[in-house]
């Protein structure tokens, strides 16, 4: 027997196809919709403020957000209505 070492490398089409899949049944078996992810930009539009000012919120540890890839800043829309909610 012959074993021949191959080196797979996954494309982004492929997480990006486990990553609807997964979600689409996530989905069915929670009836929740996945989280929508807005960038620093997209946050700022949303609460209707400056990117300088998320930043800094962020910095002081005062909004909720997430790490991405590369450290990328990320916040879940529902947490953020979550969090203007309770202040």
């Amino acid at each position: 027997m012959v074993f021949v070492d191959v080196a797979l490398t996954p494309t982004d089409q492929f997480f990006d196809e486990i990553a609807q899949r997964v979600s689409t049944l996530l989905e069915e078996r929670f009836g929740t919709q996945p989280a929508e992810w807005l960038t620093v930009a997209d946050a700022a539009d949303h609460l209707q403020t400056t990117e300088d000012g998320i930043r800094a919120l962020v910095k002081r540890k005062r909004i909720p957000h997430h790490r991405g890839a590369a450290g990328r800043l990320l916040f879940d829309r529902d947490e953020l209505d979550a969090w203007v909610r309770s202040e």
